[in-house]
């Protein structure tokens, strides 16, 4: 998805003023587009990647055919909202209008026009960031992940 990423930033209004960080292993992608700065060799949780977060205002995932991206998840869990595709399980993790927004795959105009949205309207994007912040630590916390595998193994019938 990262075409449709880069064909949305071209649509956005010139009153946007957005700057576009993308992460990518594809070599030659994003370079010498204004407004744009391609990092190449980010691994997951990783220092670089967590600066990334910490600078960011929201993060874009429009992918074609990820499950569950760690990225999006580690993204929630910075707060940020996310705006991702409607694939797989991402608008279960991604609830639209509350921890982000959820796009068609696909379609650089509608992923355009939350992006607009979201960029224009800093306190909805606070709003979503900390909620997604929430939702992140309620779905992905390692100790509630260990409480509830602990109840449901108690749960089973012995035999």
């Amino acid at each position: 998805g990262g075409d449709t990423l880069l064909e949305a930033f071209r649509h956005l209004p010139n009153s946007a003023r957005a700057h576009l960080h993308l992460v990518t292993k594809t070599e030659g992608v994003g370079d010498g587009l204004p407004n744009v700065t391609v990092h190449r060799g980010v691994a997951p949780n990783s220092a670089p990647l967590l600066r990334l977060f910490a600078d960011a205002d929201l993060f874009v995932f429009p992918t074609r055919g990820d499950c569950l991206p760690l990225a999006v998840m580690e993204a929630l869990a910075a707060g940020l909202p996310v705006v991702t595709t409607r694939v797989a399980a991402l608008p279960e993790a991604v609830a639209h209008g509350e921890t982000g927004w959820v796009v068609p795959p696909d379609d650089p105009q509608a992923l355009a026009d939350a992006l607009a949205l979201l960029i224009a309207d800093p306190a909805l994007r606070a709003r979503l960031g900390e909620q997604a912040r929430a939702a992140a630590l309620a779905r992905f916390d390692p100790a509630i992940h260990y409480r509830r595998l602990v109840d449901t193994v108690k749960a089973v019938p012995h035999s």
